[in-house]
């Protein structure tokens, strides 16, 4: 839950400068959950655990939780004291030193956000809005995911690392590209995604069947040894995901599935 600003903001906790931006929480400091409030909801985890209901601690972010490494390594530390798979969901910008690499790697999924594989792409989609800059840019991510891999040999960590692919009609003829960029990386998986409100017509859905299909057969072809792949199902237009969702959703019975708890509480 961080935002970018062009000017730093008293009493907001600030978390250091990109391209002279400030990035900071949208919430002031004294806002912010406690500690032993955090461990409070884990607690709580523990008890639907405990009821028979599996769970997994998955630290994202409103922009990038790497902007407040602080939080993430005591929910990584609190979590993993517990039992819980923990999983970190990044853009990769800033896991740019060994400090952070180290802190990622104790995690058991590190997925990393990535929808492009061009420069020109990379910069309209990651910096709409905003002073094109070289210093955050496409190559210093395809960097910091060599650099994960291999650090992550160099001391033998478990963590998975891998790619969330969000399908949109600008990038659909590289989807096969990200795979195999992923294999020669060395990455454990992919996943391919859409957002569940793009108005994708039967023309768009046929082109990315057809490359559903080409990453299929690179992977019978022993083009993709390492790497997985999985397809979120709204990128096919018959299935039940691909739908706009409909009807009432009742709040507690979703609270079972899934539950957001932002650094404000």
């Amino acid at each position: 839950m961080t935002m970018a600003s062009q000017e730093e903001k008293e009493g907001y906790l600030g978390q250091g400068l990109i391209d002279g931006r400030s990035l900071r929480f949208s919430h002031k400091k004294a806002d912010l959950l406690k500690y032993p409030e955090v461990v409070h909801v884990l607690e709580g985890l523990e008890e639907i655990r405990s009821a028979g209901r599996p769970v997994t601690v998955k630290i994202s972010g409103g922009l990038e939780p790497m902007t407040d490494p602080e939080r993430v390594a005591f929910i990584l530390e609190v979590g993993k004291e517990r039992g819980f798979p923990v999983r970190i969901y990044s853009n990769g910008i800033l896991i740019d030193t060994p400090d952070l690499r180290n802190l990622v790697l104790k995690a058991d999924d590190l997925r990393v956000s990535l929808n492009a594989l061009n420069e020109a792409y990379f910069q309209e989609i990651y910096r709409a809005g905003t002073t094109k800059s070289k210093r955050i840019n496409y190559e210093k991510i395809i960097t910091v995911l060599q650099d994960l891999v291999a650090e992550r040999k160099r001391i033998g960590s478990k963590t998975l690392i891998g790619i969330n692919y969000v399908v949109v009609k600008e990038n659909i003829y590289e989807m096969w590209k990200m795979a195999a960029l992923c294999e020669e990386i060395g990455l454990d998986y992919v996943n391919y995604n859409t957002d569940y409100c793009d108005d994708f017509n039967a023309q768009i859905y046929l082109a990315i069947e057809h490359q559903v299909k080409k990453i299929k057969a690179m992977k019978t072809q022993g083009e993709l040894n390492q790497v997985s792949v999985s397809f979120g199902g709204a990128l096919l237009q018959n299935n039940v995901f691909s739908k706009q969702p409909v009807g009432h959703f009742d709040p507690k019975e979703m609270s079972r599935l899934k539950v957001f708890v932002d650094p404000g509480g």
